[in-house]
């Protein structure tokens, strides 16, 4: 096995507070005694800080009743029970985490719960509140810096802000439109030198005269309330005590400061406090913050474990390592997300190759793409090796097994790259130790939630407090790997942050600062301006380019946030920056997927999937006792009597024989309607509590990418260029070719003839649906005189054709892409003899696949044209996949080579099929013509105009079709190869 990833030497080790005998002893029982159980001060206490309104409702329960309202109680204390003894999932006191490291022999000590220790910040529902409550007074924010909104877009001379923080409470969905008058310039040039408010509103009433202050105050209060400007109040994402930040922010004379200071005392002592000590001191605390602001969420509380030892065995890691492999080689190749894939289509057929675009104006609705329209979607794989070993596993009951052999064959067919691998990632997997598995003392259990994006991610929130040598061990691991990569690469790694959409989401948000700069959305002390990102593209990807740091820049996240709960700028920013990386998904075989039951996969001893049931409410019948036909669908399907049930994100262990265990499968069954049912090891195990890890994975090789030219066109209108005539013909894609030769070539030769126009041309594109981009042009430029004849065509086809919508578009030529505004005419002449030829190719019949005649069409431009050797090899280099579809063109090598042999004006192709070379000489001159201007001086290389020839070829006769374009490069590469050795002469 070639494993592309490394373990690192530290791992977080995540617990339940409290250990698998309470389930197994306790919570199995019919006869749950809660009031023994509510003795227990921790297990009261988590209940407090977690769900407030459980905890109030326990002290008016009598558990001798037998009514809905105790019922419901004591199934919600359960649940709870059931959580904090077999579910490791960090939550409040529920479960905790601390840091292990890897060496020869496992060995995890944890100790009694109250050496384990809390950390405890205010909530972040709480802190927003209070970040408004301080920005809507002057008299809080006046000695605070003012700070532009970075997001802020000027064009026009008005002012866009298309994204707000929760801190402002504004709901606004829209964009907020103002004028960007001469006061707010003002604002915007002094906000730059650090000034506090008190000076801003000095020098507006100094430089507009205005004596009365009070208005200005009112102004300023109005831009912090459109979030315009906001203050420097806001706490980092990355600071580790946001209350004593803002306290010492404020001005000490301030009276809120005192109450804020008693706040912050409280929370330090109740940190303080041993697990289970602390239920008064927190509902005192409560009762403080609640007296300034009411929020459904005061305190967030993470729980540290301590330990006398903990560590795994190396040899688990390093297996974990090759499953995380296997893993990566069985995920769909799909990179990045569908939603950037098409915007990168948009981007293309606009911008091209050749020219950077400022961030702000490519995602502007006024005069850029707005931002990308969300694409559903779900990948699956087709795994044959899978498939056949199912239903071997299915005939023996027994469990699927992935060998070394398997691992061959994966490597042997893969067909993407290493380099397309995540540079570092995280897995979670449960750890078992035992002899379950043959040669095996301990096993490990992939999660169903795999991991995250990047090594840290999960650590983020929590290294604060975790091991100062191990802390720092980690971080030494991530910011030495990533540097190895920024180093190989050329580019800069950022942090981004995001004061979000929901307050919520900060206690998930708050992290550590790993890397060099970080840009703060929304928030202060950004290292990274948003005027200075650029976007530019390859031929398969968007990148974003930093103008301060002249290099590319990519933004990873130090926390688990999901990042499609962001803001659009902040998942643009996210979906960007891992483009053309394929990230490690759970199996997903679209075969086995779709059936009821698939059993456990494995390798070594990692457990790569467990065995899953799904049940949905369809099986039941409201005629049929539910317990009598569900005894009957695992008595079918062999389902254990110890599981866990999953349903979204949540997981639950659940006892199968136990009637108020099958209740809370029944609920969950209904509420959802589908569940998935995962056996758990519970009982095939000797733990004494449940462990689950996250292994930080690092790419050991692979890491430097293909390079590309950066270019320094940054995108600016031009004038004095030809003003064409430009139409959108909407027409379903299947009918487009004939409506090219029925409707399209009769309408253009007719306007030729007449001398209506002089040139034209057009492109097959897709944006929400397809159409036809025609351009016409007159020389005159006055399109009044067949505006009438256009619409006679329009309304004609309207009637008889496919047609079903039409608009007159503004023509934007692409001008960067081209060559630059004084090669532009001549290049769009080359469009007309390139329609005209692919019109032809579209039309005829040919003996060979189209996919050939088009790459032949393509050599013949290049030697026409020519393109030197080294400019061919950029061009494929840019533009063409090594070997792909090699076995589908090998019959046709020879044949290509000959017919591509310029010997007396390809004598051979003009024998063989005398229509193509025809074709390719008609107009010739415009080629000739050509050629000179391909000589001059170009704002672009000339590899990179003639790749966009052959993608606009490709697009004119396929439409937008990466896999035909795809295949076409490689036919053209494979006659480049070729006729090294062989010039087709026989």
């Amino acid at each position: 096995m070639d494993n592309i990833f490394v373990p690192s030497n530290i791992y977080m080790v995540r617990t339940p507070i409290f250990s698998i005998e309470l389930y197994n002893q306790f919570l199995k029982s019919d006869n749950i005694d809660y009031d023994l159980i509510l003795q227990n001060d921790i297990f009261k206490e988590s209940i407090m800080t977690t769900t407030y309104n459980l905890y109030q409702s326990i002290g008016k329960i009598d558990w001798e009743k037998d009514n809905k309202k105790t019922r419901n109680v004591k199934e919600s204390l359960l649940k709870y029970l059931i959580r904090m003894s077999t579910r490791s999932t960090p939550y409040g006191m529920l479960s905790g985490v601390a840091l292990g490291e890897f060496s020869e022999n496992n060995n995890i000590k944890i100790k009694d719960s109250s050496f384990h220790k809390k950390d405890v910040k205010i909530d972040g529902q709480w802190l927003y509140k209070l970040v408004h409550y301080l920005e809507s007074d002057y008299t809080y924010y006046k000695d605070s810096f003012v700070i532009w909104n970075q997001q802020n877009y000027i064009y026009n001379n008005r002012l866009y802000l298309d994204n707000n923080s929760s801190i402002t409470e504004n709901k606004r969905n829209d964009v907020l439109s103002v004028k960007y008058n001469s006061i707010l310039v003002f604002i915007h040039e002094n906000s730059k030198k650090n000034i506090t408010y008190e000076e801003l509103v000095q020098l507006i009433s100094s430089k507009y005269s205005i004596e009365n202050k009070e208005e200005v105050k009112v102004f300023v209060q109005e831009l912090i309330n459109k979030e315009i400007i906001f203050s420097d109040l806001r706490p980092t994402l990355e600071n580790k005590n946001p209350l004593d930040y803002i306290i010492n922010s404020l001005n000490p004379k301030n009276s809120l400061v005192g109450t804020l200071i008693n706040i912050s005392n409280e929370i330090t002592k109740y940190s303080k406090m041993p697990l289970g000590k602390g239920e008064y001191k927190y509902l005192d605390i409560v009762n403080l913050m609640s007296q300034l602001f009411v929020s459904k969420n005061y305190l967030q509380i993470d729980t540290y474990i301590d330990y006398s030892r903990n560590e795994l065995k190396q040899s688990l890691a390093d297996n974990i390592s090759e499953a995380a492999y296997i893993l990566w080689l069985l995920s769909p190749n799909h990179f990045g997300t569908k939603t950037i894939r098409n915007y990168h289509e948009f981007f293309m057929d606009k911008y091209g190759f050749e020219q950077l675009v400022n961030l702000k104006q490519l995602l502007s609705d006024i005069n850029g793409f707005g931002y990308p329209k969300k694409d559903s979607y779900s990948f699956s794989n087709n795994i044959a090796f899978l498939k056949e070993k199912y239903l071997l596993a299915i005939q023996n009951n027994s469990h699927i097994e992935i060998t070394e052999n398997d691992v061959k064959n994966l490597e042997k067919n893969n067909t993407v790259s290493k380099i397309n691998a995540p540079v570092s990632t995280e897995i979670y997997s449960e750890i078992y130790f035992g002899n379950s598995i043959k040669g095996y003392e301990d096993f490990a259990v992939i999660s169903p939630i795999l991991g995250s994006f990047n090594a840290g991610a999960t650590f983020g929130r929590f290294t604060g407090n975790f091991n100062i040598k191990k802390k720092n061990q980690l971080q030494k691991e991530i910011v030495h790997h990533y540097n190895n990569y920024m180093n190989e690469n050329g580019l800069e790694i950022s942090q981004l942050n995001e004061g979000p959409l929901n307050s919520r989401n900060v206690n998930i948000l708050n992290n550590n600062r790993i890397y060099n700069t970080c840009l703060n959305l929304n928030l202060p002390k950004s290292d990274i301006d948003i005027n200075d990102i650029f976007i530019g593209a390859t031929f398969n990807k968007l990148y974003l380019y930093s103008e301060k740091h002249d290099s590319r820049i990519v933004f990873v996240s130090n926390s688990m946030f999901n990042y499609e709960f962001g803001s659009e700028l902040y998942k643009f920013l996210r979906e960007i920056s891992f483009e053309k990386t394929k990230f490690i998904q759970p199996i997903t075989e679209e075969g086995i997927d779709s059936l009821p039951f698939c059993p456990r996969i494995i390798y070594k001893n990692i457990i790569l999937k467990p065995a899953t049931w799904k049940i949905n409410s369809e099986m039941f019948s409201e005629t049929e006792n539910w317990l009598n036909r569900f005894a009957t669908i695992r008595e079918k399907w062999h389902i254990p009597k110890d599981v866990i049930i999953a349903f979204g994100d949540n997981r639950l262990l659940l006892n199968l024989l136990n009637d108020k265990h099958l209740i809370i499968l029944k609920k969950e069954l209904k509420k959802h309607g589908r569940i998935r049912i995962l056996e758990s090891f519970i009982n095939e195990s000797n733990n004494e509590r449940m462990l689950e890890i996250v292994t930080p994975l690092y790419k050991k090789t692979s890491l430097k990418e293909q390079s590309f030219i950066i270019p320094k066109n940054r995108n600016k209108h031009f004038n004095n260029l030809k003003d064409w005539f430009s139409i959108h013909l909407s027409i379903p894609k299947t009918y487009q070719d004939n409506f090219i030769q029925d409707y399209l070539l009769p309408f253009i030769t007719e306007l030729k003839v007449n001398n209506f126009i002089n040139k034209f041309f057009y492109i097959k594109f897709k944006e929400d649906e397809d159409f036809i981009k025609l351009r016409l042009l007159r020389e005159d430029e006055d399109y009044s005189q067949i505006y009438s004849f256009i619409k006679n065509w329009k309304d004609y086809c309207l009637l008889n054709s496919e047609l079903y919508d039409y608009s007159i578009v503004d023509y934007v030529p692409e001008v960067y892409r081209y060559g630059g505004p004084h090669v532009i005419e001549d290049i769009e002449n080359f469009f007309m003899y390139d329609s005209l030829l692919s019109i032809n190719i579209i039309q005829s019949e040919f003996k060979i696949p189209k996919e050939f005649i088009v790459a032949i069409s393509i050599d013949f431009l290049l030697d026409y044209l020519e393109i030197n050797k080294s400019e061919k090899e950029e061009i494929l280099i840019n533009n063409a996949e090594d070997l792909y579809r090699s076995n589908d063109i090998r019959e046709y090598k020879n044949l290509l080579a000959k017919l591509t042999n310029p010997k007396n004006d390809y004598e051979i192709l003009k024998k063989e099929f005398p229509n193509l070379h025809e074709f390719l000489f008609n107009k010739i001159s415009i080629l000739e013509n050509l050629k000179k201007t391909l000589q001059k001086s170009l704002y672009t290389s000339r590899s990179r105009i003639i790749g966009s020839f052959i993608h606009m070829r490709c697009n004119r006769i396929f439409g937008i079709n990466p896999e035909k374009e795809k295949f076409v490069l490689s036919i053209f590469n494979e006659i480049t190869k070729t006729k090294k050795y062989w010039d087709g002469c026989d």
